[in-house]
């Protein structure tokens, strides 16, 4: 009858209609992969379908797919451009709750930040490096307590030092318990500690 040939039509466009979808899909994930890998310096003629099944992973997981690029921009800017690497980046996103583009902008500002003050500190302790990670952490632990002014007058003091980091903590440590919190009031405790020190008898 015509209703029971309607309905294998209609069978017929329906799963072809599912068809195209999954096609669709797949290109999407295909040319997402191809994005994040282009930046990552890593770009392949055929996707490997492991990394297509973590692509489709971070996406089900709700990452949005700039999120992953930014990831991969990430990796690449610390000249690593292996796969790995990026699995890397998107691990560290995932365990700061970080699947938007908003909050992975938001992160990539605080830490470009992060590293211009650490970038600061080093110049003043007299070191002509780039920050590394460890620099980064222990200056975002020092500004938790410590406001940057400060932390520059310890810097200054350490510039002799040979291992100037290390003098830095110390003199913040003493300051906390003295609550010592500017610069002026940082630079009178070391002339006040070095009074002490020449006053006192030698031998």
């Amino acid at each position: 009858s015509f209703a029971y040939l309607d309905g294998i039509l209609r069978r017929h466009r329906e799963s072809a209609g599912h068809l195209a979808e999954g096609i669709d899909e797949e290109q999407k994930i295909a040319d997402g992969l191809r994005d994040a890998l282009r930046e990552l310096g890593a770009q392949a003629r055929v996707l490997p379908k492991s990394q297509l099944e973590a692509y489709r992973g971070w996406l089900m997981d709700g990452f949005e797919p700039e999120v992953i690029v930014r990831a991969a921009m990430r990796a690449s800017k610390r000249g690593r451009h292996a796969f790995e690497s990026l699995e890397e980046e998107v691990r560290r996103f995932a365990s700061l709750g970080i699947r938007s583009i908003e909050a992975a902008d938001r992160y990539n500002a605080e830490r470009d930040a992060l590293r211009q003050k650490t970038r600061l500190m080093l110049e003043a302790a007299g070191r002509d490096r780039k920050p590394s990670e460890s620099d980064m952490r222990q200056m975002a632990e020092w500004l938790k307590t410590h406001p940057m002014e400060v932390i520059l007058v310890a810097a200054e003091r350490a510039r002799e030092m040979q291992m100037p980091l290390k003098a830095i903590d110390k003199n913040l440590r003493i300051w906390t318990e003295k609550g010592v919190r500017t610069a002026e009031a940082a630079r009178v405790e070391l002339e006040s500690r070095k009074a002490k020190r020449e006053a006192a008898p030698t031998g």
